[in-house]
This record gives structure tokens, C-alpha cells and sequence, in this order.
């Protein structure tokens, strides 16, 4: 998919959350399941399970918990934060943890 078409979709998510007093998102996606990541990173997972947290400002931090994935994100994606997180839900939490007050 274009970069361009990519970050319409993020612009316009980023809209829709600020319209709705939202200030970031978490979305889930694993190899059968990835139609919310790849919408909000523009990357379809093929192994493991992946979160991504986009901001009102339309930042996207992409988590992936296998390093092949990561690696894959950060070749075939653009303009998106990618971590590699093997222990995924706990590094979101602390992620989310230090939103808080934002």
C-alpha cells in the first residue's frame, strides 16, 4: 500500500479520536486477525501478535512480540515507531501507564 493512502488513514483516525475526546488508541492484530493493525500501521503481521498505540496527534508505536517482525516492520513501514516487545502486554502497560495523566 502507498505511504500516501497510509497516512490518510492515520490523519483520518486521528480526527475521528480528537471529535471523540480520545486521546490514543490500542488496537491488536495477529496473523489472522489484522485488519485493525494494518488499518492503524499499515502492517500485516505474519507471525506472533502485535498492539499498536496511535495518538490523537496520529503517532504510531507499533509493538510487535517476534524480533523477525519487527525487523519486517521497520523495513516495510514509514513514519510509524516500531518496538520490538517480547513481553508485549507488559511493556504497553508501562507504556500506558505514563499516558496517564496526558
Amino acid at each position: 500500500m502507498s505511504a500516501l493512502i497510509a497516512a490518510a488513514r492515520r490523519t483520518r483516525l486521528a480526527a475521528a479520536m480528537a471529535d471523540d475526546g480520545i486521546d490514543h488508541l490500542l488496537v491488536y492484530g495477529n496473523a489472522w486477525q489484522s485488519d485493525y493493525l494494518r488499518y492503524v500501521s499499515d502492517f500485516g503481521i505474519l507471525e506472533g501478535e502485535a498492539l499498536a498505540l496511535i495518538s490523537r496527534n496520529g503517532d504510531v508505536t507499533l509493538f510487535p512480540d517476534s524480533p523477525l517482525e519487527a525487523d519486517r516492520a521497520r523495513g516495510e513501514t514509514t513514519n510509524i515507531a516500531v518496538e520490538y516487545a517480547p513481553d508485549m502486554l507488559g511493556e504497553v502497560e508501562q507504556r500506558l501507564e505514563t499516558l496517564r495523566n496526558s
